[in-house]
């Protein structure tokens, strides 16, 4: 059903993290607006949850979603219309069902999308699966079952599914509430956030710098934090592949609510440890105490356990309050997303966004060169969200919401939004003067360039940009030395001018690019 109606609604604004920008103002209420894009009266929302973007080469962008009872359905940016695309069978319990959902960073031309979902079968089992999108239906018959896992009906299945500057993928598992079987077990997959590398056949390898490296014994490589209740959000910082989630904490203990941000793998302690590494002795009224109550040395002595007895350190949470359901927003970093007319601010850049389910607000920290967050406070005060189960940073550079607002079941409320830029703190990009044509031959910054196939030359790691004529950001990903990329690939195959800069760090030697015939 086409959306007649667009509704704008003016919110209270209060910026409480964001960096002064040199001749700028700082942002006020009317600099921002919330746009309606969808409601359970437009649309029949039935419990949407998740939700993944794709932006037009006419700068709409579109958006595909998830209903919890199995319907994958696309918000045209173009026309405003909400279809529904095809529906996955799924067993629905609680907060099980249809979960979580990516689409692959090459959408525009594989078509692909990932899910996260327990199918309903005999079996109770948790499956992350890849589907492919063909003329706006969901092909039911291309699902490529990547892994699947043992579960448990009922609660904490999780869902937050992300993909990194890399390209690996990164899906957040909650503990089905089980307990010391799952989360503290380093033979298991749930209560972790895993990470992966998607390969074109269906399969997956793992990259280097999980938590366990591969043949570490009782332990799954693909684990990249564990000790988790249930990361249900989560989200990449696009500059430092950061990793950021909501860990919903155990109920009645108090501050144990976690906005958790990792630079590296790690512990995160449940159900031992929640918070400030607060000892929790009875969990969810299911786990027994632990037998080593040090959260430098805990250890895992349960008979459910066939993972590692002595187990890495636990990890305080990055930032605790009061149990609520905490989930995360995006890292907003200003010059990784194009310049758009609803792009947020550069005062926004580094500010790490969050909110609470059962809080229905908004909120921001800014983070440091290290991950480390400032002080948190209360973004756009006066702003209504009806239990956000998602809260993404579009790729033109808004802020969009699911509104779930229901209480496992469809509710009115429901609705998806976007909060919108509209002041004038628009400072330009700027690229490197130079431009390079796909086939033609230039020199600029020491770096050589011909054709439209890239390979990188560094001693350490780099960053490629890659700009159009008019300074829009095209593409960014960090490189490694040896890599190589089809550039036209990368654009979309679109012909036009582009820029490419290659940035550095950690090497004071000058670095090369070379673009070459394919």
């Amino acid at each position: 059903m086409k959306l007649a109606f667009v509704t704008l609604v003016m919110i209270g604004f209060k910026l409480v993290s964001a960096a002064p920008y040199p001749g700028c103002a700082n942002p006020t209420d009317a600099d921002f607006r919330m746009v309606t894009l969808t409601t359970r009266a437009a649309s029949a929302l039935n419990e949407p949850l998740k939700m993944s973007f794709d932006m037009t080469d006419a700068g709409k962008v579109d958006i595909y979603f998830i209903e919890k009872g199995g319907n994958l359905r696309k918000f045209d940016g173009a026309t405003q219309a909400v279809t529904t695309l095809g529906k996955i069978s799924v067993h629905v319990q609680d907060e099980y069902g249809l979960m979580g959902i990516v689409l692959d960073p090459k959408f525009k031309t594989n078509k692909f999308l990932y899910v996260l979902y327990m199918p309903n079968q005999a079996n109770i089992e948790l499956r992350i699966s890849r589907f492919t999108v063909a003329a706006n239906t969901l092909d039911m018959a291309s699902e490529k079952i990547m892994f699947h896992f043992t579960a448990a009906t009922g609660w904490h299945g999780g869902g937050g599914m992300a993909f990194d500057p890399a390209g690996n993928l990164w899906v957040g598992i909650g503990d089905t509430r089980v307990g010391q079987g799952a989360a503290p077990n380093t033979n298991d997959f749930r209560g972790k956030i895993l990470r992966f590398h998607p390969e074109a056949d269906g399969s997956y390898t793992i990259p280097s710098g999980n938590l366990f490296p591969p043949g570490t014994e009782k332990t799954k490589p693909e684990i990249y934090i564990m000790g988790n209740r249930e990361p249900y959000t989560l989200a990449i910082d696009p500059k430092t592949s950061w990793v950021v989630w909501g860990e919903v904490g155990p109920d009645g203990f108090g501050v144990t609510e976690e906005y958790d941000l990792a630079t590296k793998p790690y512990n995160a302690g449940f159900p031992y440890f929640a918070g400030n590494n607060k000892l929790i002795t009875l969990g969810d009224g299911i786990h027994t105490t632990p037998s080593n109550e040090d959260p430098a040395h805990p250890t895992n002595t349960s008979p459910d356990n066939t993972g590692l007895k002595d187990l890495p350190p636990a990890v305080p949470g990055t930032y605790n309050y009061q149990q609520a359901c905490g989930i995360t927003g995006p890292v907003f970093r200003y010059d990784y997303v194009p310049n758009t007319p609803v792009k947020f601010p550069p005062q926004f850049d580094g500010t790490w966004f969050v909110g609470d389910i059962n809080k229905n607000e908004l909120d921001t920290m800014a983070l440091d060169g290290a991950g480390k967050p400032g002080p948190l406070g209360r973004l756009f005060g006066q702003m209504r969200v009806y239990k956000p189960t998602d809260f993404k940073l579009g790729p033109d550079g808004a802020i969009y919401i699911m509104n779930y607002a229901g209480n496992y079941g469809p509710s009115d409320q429901s609705s998806i939004v976007r909060i919108e830029y509209t002041g004038t703190c628009r400072p330009d990009t700027k690229p490197l003067p130079s431009a390079i044509q796909p086939g033609q031959l230039a020199t600029m910054n020491g770096f050589s360039l011909s054709g439209t196939r890239v390979q990188i030359d560094l001693p350490g790691k780099s960053e490629m940009r890659v700009w159009d004529a008019a300074g829009k950001l095209s593409f960014f990903r960090p490189v490694n030395g040896g890599e190589r990329f089809d550039l036209a690939g990368l654009m979309g195959k679109r012909p036009g001018v582009y820029v490419v800069t290659l940035s550095a760090g950690g090497t004071a030697s000058a670095p090369k690019l070379m673009l070459m015939a394919p």
